[in-house]
């Protein structure tokens, strides 16, 4: 190294990560030229580089107070570098305020953003994104940074945004991809917003948990969503609300809902599904009443039987009412081009297709029945009842008798429930939800489950053999 000089030699210390020698040679090289002053800042430099800030932040605010802005122009960086990493905040953060608007570099405002987001300030790290971007709409690391920052305001649907931009930037970058992969898996489906706002449905409830409900009564509200119908229990007497939900986010906002609607003292939330949770340990006590609407349009999809089974062995006391008691399913069979024409195909466009057939989904259709053609064959029967008080068996297949009205084809079945909310009594009628078709404004609409059979045709005057079978999870309809 002796051809090079003082700071030639530092500068290479500087850069090998040499920090102490690199120091030694910058104070040698300033001792030869002292009227360099420039070359203290690889003296200040190389005291970051071992972490020395005390040091470095005197040295670079006596080059600030020399006036050395013009030829040093990382200066201000630099002073705010050593005041954030010994946590004087307030300090970095007024010397960034001042930077910020000449700032030309994204990768600084990154920075910046980057660290303010840390000090809980997000938005005025978002306002330093948004310069950034306007900088360069291109730079991954700005859409990466919006990225995380609206994670952690559980912004799902700027996330996604900035994902999908960071995904677009780098097709291959594994962080976006899996990220954007679990928000778009996990997004609180959109069937919360018309369910919640089902007059018919929240009426019913409510009418339910006024008349089941006694004075002194703990209630348990499994599955709560939004809280709603926690709320509900609350505003008509019960002492207490343990409300569960599964999905974190949901969880959060039903949290919120209760204390803006000023009963966080009456209603506790549990996180987590109702059938990992033990009395004592998740939850306080057992309930004197369930409330639990975890039905989808073919009853069972949301695992009702094995969640209802599991509450009454577990978290209620003997006794205890579940709001709704029973549920019974109707049916009846079909004839219907445009029901048919979603699940078969024979010719199209003069080619014969009806191979595809073979790939038919066998699960039901939710559906409006009100939007489609069809001539029902016979009047629609009950054809499975369940009662949610009580033991019922998670598997189960009932046949029934229809006596055919009307000629035709069958397509399928479509098919409804009835929840009864609350038994009739000697004092009142039965309270009963139900999701048929003369139903308006049930936001479960109603299903259909198509026959295979292409050949089966019925006449006015015959009797059709209807199996209805469950399993737990599954409903479905068969024609024998």
């Amino acid at each position: 190294m002796s051809n090079y000089s003082f700071e030639d030699q530092a500068r290479l210390f500087l850069n090998q990560g040499q920090y102490s020698k690199a120091e030694t040679l910058f104070l040698q090289a300033f001792e030869q030229e002292p009227e360099r002053m420039a070359l203290l800042d690889g003296v200040a430099r190389s005291m970051v580089g071992r972490k020395a800030w005390d040091e470095a932040k005197e040295l670079y605010k006596l080059l600030l107070d020399q006036g050395l802005q013009s030829e040093l122009p990382d200066l201000g960086h630099m002073i705010a570098e050593c005041s954030y990493q010994l946590n004087e905040h307030d300090e970095w953060l007024a010397i960034v305020r001042t930077l910020v608007n000449t700032e030309s570099q994204p990768e600084r405002l990154v920075t910046y953003a980057q660290r303010l987001a840390r000090l809980g300030r997000n938005q005025e790290a978002l306002r330093l994104l948004n310069r950034a971007l306007r900088l360069d709409n291109h730079s991954l690391m700005v859409h990466q940074c919006f990225a995380q920052i609206y994670l952690n305001l559980n912004d799902r649907t700027r996330a996604i945004q900035s994902l999908s931009a960071v995904a677009a930037l780098d097709p291959q970058h594994p962080h976006a991809i899996k990220k954007l992969s679990e928000l778009l898996n996990q997004r609180v489906p959109t069937w919360h917003f018309p369910m919640m706002n089902d007059h018919p449905r929240n009426q019913a409830f409510e009418e339910a948990i006024i008349a089941r409900l006694e004075e002194g009564d703990t209630v348990l509200d499994i599955g709560c969503g939004a809280g709603l119908l926690s709320l509900m229990a609350v505003r008509a007497g019960a002492q207490k609300v343990i409300a569960i939900e599964s999905e974190p986010d949901v969880a959060k906002a039903a949290s919120e809902i209760f204390k803006k609607n000023g009963y966080e003292e009456q209603i506790q939330l549990v996180e987590g599904r109702s059938t990992n949770l033990q009395v004592g340990v998740n939850i306080p006590q057992k309930a004197d009443l369930l409330i639990s609407e975890i039905f989808d349009v073919s009853l069972l999809g949301e695992d009702a039987l094995n969640t209802f089974r599991h509450a009454r062995q577990n978290l209620l006391n003997e006794g205890a009412k579940v709001i709704p008691a029973q549920a019974r399913v109707w049916c009846a069979l079909v004839e219907s081009d445009d029901l048919r024409a979603r699940f078969h195909v024979d010719e199209s466009c003069g080619f014969d297709l009806s191979t595809f057939n073979r790939l038919r989904d066998p699960r039901v259709l939710q559906l409006d029945l009100g939007r489609f053609e069809y001539t029902l064959l016979h009047e629609p029967i009950a054809v499975v009842d369940f009662d949610f008080e009580n033991e019922t068996s998670m598997l189960g297949q009932t046949l029934s008798m229809a006596a055919i009205t009307q000629s035709g084809r069958a397509d399928g079945f479509i098919f409804w429930y009835d929840l009864v909310l609350a038994p009739a009594t000697e004092d009142r009628e039965a309270i009963i939800l139900s999701t048929a078709p003369n139903q308006e404004n049930t936001h479960w609409l109603q299903g259909f489950a198509p026959c295979y059979d292409e050949q089966r045709q019925y006449e006015a005057g015959d009797t059709a053999q209807l199996l209805c079978g469950y399993r737990r999870f599954l409903l479905w309809f068969q024609v024998i």
